[in-house]
């Protein structure tokens, strides 16, 4: 008959004892004239991986005993099967990379034993636990090799096509919104900044559109909308807007010219004019008209000249009243 004694590879215990088997007979393809095809053997259970010991034990008619032994081998010599996405997409994130699991690869790898884990990257000679892409990669298709390993260390691999791309928006952000006097007020806008545009790749332009609608240019008064909008290099956009309220208020004086006489009656005296002071955003508009009386004590005429003066920029045709009158004297 025969025995097997079974080992744990890794300690080196014994972890089983099995017997079979076995008798002197003929068989087909026997040569008689050889002595040591005799015996036929019978079968082992399943043995398990690893190194053990069999021991044939021969026993003639008188009870003699002998036996011998030798040691057997039971290995995994069988790869596992290999099967990952062929074709996968992978967006960067707003470090301008992608760190992919080796593992995210896989579309169904099997082994008939157990699988130990997968392993991928950019050349078969460098595959780890994670593959990386970066910037450079985005709009190019990448070859990466994925690679099963089973409990016993047989590999496999694949081919998976990694398709990268760059779906995250630049970063606009505006200056800060601007509430200035219109005697500050700078048109060219040029004090009050621009918009700083961050992208995890590369920022590709920017450009800046200015609304008016909300302004008065004559006065100088109201809103200015100021909207930027910034491309990377891979065709995202977005944008950001900065608002600058310039606030006017009334701040002049003037002077009326003082009542005068002229000596001469042909009309080209001079009759004074009114003087402003402070003026500075004011859209003043001045007209007068005249009355002229003919039948005056002591003199030519007398002329009553009534100023009217508009500032356009607080001018209210509703309001109630319309005009402000200012005595002379």
């Amino acid at each position: 008959g025969g025995m097997v004694t079974t080992f744990d590879p890794a300690t080196g215990a014994q972890t089983g004892m099995y017997t079979f088997g076995g008798v002197l007979a003929d068989f087909p393809g026997n040569n008689w004239w050889d002595r040591d095809t005799l015996g036929q053997w019978g079968f082992t259970p399943c043995l398990p991986i690893g190194t053990q010991t069999v021991v044939y034990t021969a026993q003639d008619d008188c009870g003699n005993v002998s036996s011998c032994s030798f040691k057997l081998t039971v290995a995994d010599l069988m790869p596992p099967v290999a099967a990952c996405d062929q074709l996968t997409q992978v967006s960067l994130g707003p470090n301008g990379t992608a760190v992919i699991d080796a593992a995210t690869f896989d579309d169904g790898s099997y082994d008939i034993c157990c699988l130990s884990g997968f392993k991928a990257g950019r050349s078969a000679t460098s595959v780890g636990s994670t593959v990386s892409f970066n910037c450079h990669d985005v709009g190019k298709t990448i070859m990466v090799f994925f690679r099963a390993t089973d409990c016993s260390g047989n590999t496999n691999d694949c081919m998976v096509e990694v398709l990268v791309d760059d779906k995250i928006k630049p970063v606009c952000t505006a200056p800060a919104n601007v509430t200035v006097s219109c005697e500050q007020f700078d048109p060219s806008l040029a004090l009050y900044g621009n918009a700083t545009v961050t992208d995890n790749c590369c920022v590709d332009s920017t450009s800046q559109a200015v609304s008016y609608a909300l302004f008065d240019t004559l006065c100088n008064k109201g809103t200015i909308v100021r909207l930027f909008k910034a491309f990377d290099c891979n065709g995202n956009s977005s944008q950001c807007t900065q608002r600058s309220v310039v606030n006017y208020a009334q701040n002049y004086y003037l002077k009326l010219p003082n009542d005068v006489i002229v000596t001469v009656c042909d009309g080209t005296g001079n009759y004074g004019e009114p003087l402003f002071f402070g003026e500075d955003c004011e859209l003043l508009g001045v007209t007068y008209t005249d009355d002229i009386f003919t039948i005056v004590p002591d003199a030519c005429y007398k002329i009553e000249r009534n100023w009217k003066i508009i500032n356009w920029c607080t001018y209210n045709p509703n309001a109630t009243p319309l005009c402000i009158n200012i005595p002379n004297p």
